[in-house]
């Protein structure tokens, strides 16, 4: 277990420094949209990584898109096939 904490933490203090580098040129720059999907790469990126390293359950993306497309799907009027 000490030795997924200190991956925790290398992992961590990477993804600090790569926002330190990162967000306060955009934030200068008024790079808004930019930001907004460095934000989100950021946070997936970071959530995979600790997942990984943590050997906690991974969420599958492919199901997540399934659910969403049936909503579509559904609110559309189209048959949606399970």
């Amino acid at each position: 277990m000490a030795s997924y904490m200190f991956n925790a933490i290398l992992i961590l203090s990477g993804f600090i420094l790569l926002a330190w580098i990162q967000v306060p040129k955009m934030i200068n720059n008024k790079w808004w949209r930019d930001l907004a999907l460095y934000g989100i790469i950021f946070i997936l990126a970071l959530y995979y990584s600790l997942t990984y390293t943590m050997h906690w359950p991974l969420i599958d993306p492919i199901k997540a898109v399934v659910v969403l497309m049936n909503g579509v799907y559904s609110i559309l009027g189209y048959d949606v096939v399970e």
